[in-house]
Order: structure tokens, then sequence, then C-alpha cells
């Protein structure tokens, strides 16, 4: 069982304050209004613990008072690199003719749409969240991404619908005023959605779609895939595909997918400054999946902190480091 995988796909786990031994997460107990990560759950005796509110008691136990049925979670992908490693290498490329079936599924209750004339206070703090990425309101409302005022789940956030084969197939929220402390994500978790983040890539209807031979460019977020294909249309780089994984790891499938996709020239890794070993790493593992694999370092922040010095270091990616594995 992997503990980690399971506490990552339902509740916001809190890098900092976690060992290997405890998993500190943002307690979700109505009423307690964690915003540091002081629930814990020990990944051998599998018990929690919130330091704040004081409930705890077996893991499962626990999460089923809270309405979730956790047990037949799948694994996540490995987080160390031989994970990584071990699981890229048992994919073989696809041999698949035709187009997928993918099953289409429902956003969020109450989903509302963004639209260009809206005038309420949702628009005006999707506007606000637009500016501080340095995006506008346009931007969202091209993307489908819409707000759900009705529903306590996802009222405070931006809705990012994800699309494959022209269906809506996962989606992603965003917090419309940014908070100080907690994440500005929200996944959907597996009661809502059954298949978690790592299924899906963001912009891959878009690559399909572009026959110029692409140069995929992979990153963390959909936002950076927003303001990336902004600044990229502004220099007539029509050649890059921006896609989004969500994380700073490609999972199986997602690999799978981008290897069913045809044209793809070149894929490059454009990671956030903090990831920029992990891009190294997994590029080193696909270099004999694609034609090309390059690095995109980002010397500071990411795509949304500055799109245009994200397209500069991308017309000056590099191969990646070569590796020296434990052992040799």
């Amino acid at each position: 069982m992997n503990i980690k995988a399971i506490v990552e796909n339902h509740f916001e786990i809190v890098p900092g304050r976690s060992t290997k031994e405890e998993i500190c997460f943002l307690c979700p107990e109505p009423g307690c209004h964690d915003v540091s990560g002081n629930r814990s759950v020990n990944v051998s005796t599998l018990k929690t613990s919130c330091w704040r509110c004081g409930k705890g008691g077996d893991f499962f136990k626990w999460a089923k008072h809270l309405g979730l049925e956790l047990e037949n979670v799948e694994e996540d992908i490995g987080t160390t690199f031989e994970d990584l490693e071990t699981s890229l290498a048992e994919i073989e490329e696809p041999q698949v003719k035709g187009t997928e079936i993918v099953t289409e599924v429902q956003l969020p209750r109450g989903y509302t749409p963004l639209t260009y004339d809206g005038r309420d206070g949702y628009h005006r703090m999707a506007s606000n969240m637009a500016r501080r990425k340095h995006l506008y309101l346009e931007d969202l409302v091209d993307a489908g991404v819409g707000v759900a005022p009705d529903n306590h789940l996802w009222e405070p956030y931006a809705i990012f619908p994800v699309w494959e084969w022209g269906r809506v197939v996962y989606y992603q929220g965003r917090t419309l005023i940014d908070p100080y402390e907690e994440s500005t994500k929200k996944f959907p978790s597996r009661k809502e959605l059954p298949r978690g983040s790592r299924y899906w890539l963001y912009g891959i209807d878009e690559l399909r779609n572009n026959k110029a031979g692409s140069v995929v460019v992979i990153v963390e977020s959909i936002l950076n895939v927003l303001s990336l294909r902004v600044e990229l249309a502004a220099r007539g780089l029509t050649e890059y595909s921006p896609v989004c994984i969500f994380k700073h790891k490609l999972s199986p499938e997602q690999l799978a997918k981008l290897l069913r996709c045809k044209g793809i020239r070149e894929v490059t890794f454009l990671y956030d400054e903090d990831a920029t070993a992990a891009a190294h790493n997994e590029a080193n593992l696909l270099v004999n999946r694609f034609p090309k694999v390059t690095v995109t370092e980002m010397p500071q922040g990411d795509a949304n902190d500055n799109a245009s010095l994200a397209v500069d270091r991308l017309l000056v990616r590099r191969s990646p480091e070569v590796l020296v594995f434990r052992g040799s």
C-alpha cells in the first residue's frame, strides 16, 4: 500500500513538516481551520492524529467518518528516481490504431462558465487572479474556466476543465483569492472522479492538432500552459505545444498518451525553478523514447512569473545532464 500516494490524492500534503515516518497534511475536519499541516499519519501504524483538533485513530476509519472510501485507491507513481525509472521502463510503446475511448465526466455541481461580459464578484475575482498570473480574464474564458457559486466544496475556486478528444475528462481548481499559507490548487477527490490527474494531459488535444512537427513543452500547471500559449502566439512560434502534467513527474499513463501522438519531434521539460533536478532526471529516462529530449531551465520562478523569460529559455534549451547512477 502506498500510503503517501493515497494521502496525496485526497489531501494537501505539507512536505516541509513530513518525514519518512510521518506524513503531514492539512486537516479537513470541519471547524479545525488547519492551515499549516497539523494532521499526520504514521506510515507504519496508519494511525492519524491532529495537533489542532485532536481527532484521530485509524486513518481509514477516520477518512470514512469524513465520507471518503480510500481502501481501493490505486498507487501513484513512485517519487524516487529509481521508482520512476522502473515505472517508465515497464511501458512498451503502445501500438494503438484509431481513437481512444474516453468517458466524459460531469463538472462540479453548479459549474457556470465565465463570460467576456460578466460583471459579478466572481468575474472580478477571476480577473484579479488572471492578472496575478500575468493573464487576462479573456484567457480564462477562452480556456472554458468557470465557477460554482452554490457548491460549498468548489465555491472558492476557478474550475479548469481538462479535455481529451473534445470531451471533459478531468478538472482542477485554483483559488480565486490566494491564501497566505494554504495551497492554491484543488484536485477532485476519488469520490468525485475515480481517475486522478495521473491519467490526463492538459493540452493534449491541441498537441494532436498541431501538424507542424511539435516540440512538446511539459510543464507542471494549467496556468503555465495558458501563459506559454499567449507568449508563443505573440512571437509566432507555432511549433511548440505546451502540456500540463499537474506535478513535476510524468506518470506511465501520461507517457503512454504522448507516445501515441504523431509528429512529435522533441520533448522538453520546463519545470519550475525548484524542480530543475527532477526535469533532468525524467529527461534522461526518455532519451530513447522520442527523437529528441531536452530540458528548459528556469533561472527563477515559473512560466506564470515571467512567460517571456520562459520562452527565452525555451529557445536555448539543452540536452539533459547525464546522471550518475548509484553503484556505478
